[in-house]
């Protein structure tokens, strides 16, 4: 991300544990439930915006100063970049990639 003719990077999701993508998930999640909110709250619109400061903090690899400085338009373009990071990259568990070929699992209930 360009922030003040600067570049930063964000977290990979391969950079995110899974209990931190499930809470990230969760961020996001309540985000898109205030923004889908008619007339929010004036409570709704202030954890709105902490929500955002959470969510880029956790992704936007950037010293605390800069973070700090981001408006809530450049927030929204650091969740959306890392959503969009995290989509095309889902974590698994180890070994849960790919299925045994069928042959290979009838000889092992043989055995």
């Amino acid at each position: 991300m360009l922030i003040d003719q600067v570049k930063y990077e964000l977290r990979t999701p391969e950079e995110v544990s899974v209990l931190e993508h499930r809470r990230l998930g969760k961020l996001g999640a309540r985000l898109d439930a205030i923004e889908k909110t008619e007339d929010p709250s004036e409570e709704e619109e202030q954890e709105y915006e902490q929500l955002l400061k959470t969510l880029s903090g956790r992704v936007l690899l950037a010293p605390d100063e800069v973070k700090a400085r981001l408006n809530s338009s450049q927030r929204v373009a650091v969740a959306v970049a890392f959503t969009r990071l995290r989509q095309t990259s889902r974590p698994s568990l180890a070994g849960a990639k790919t299925k045994a070929p069928a042959e290979k699992v009838r000889s092992r209930r043989k055995a």
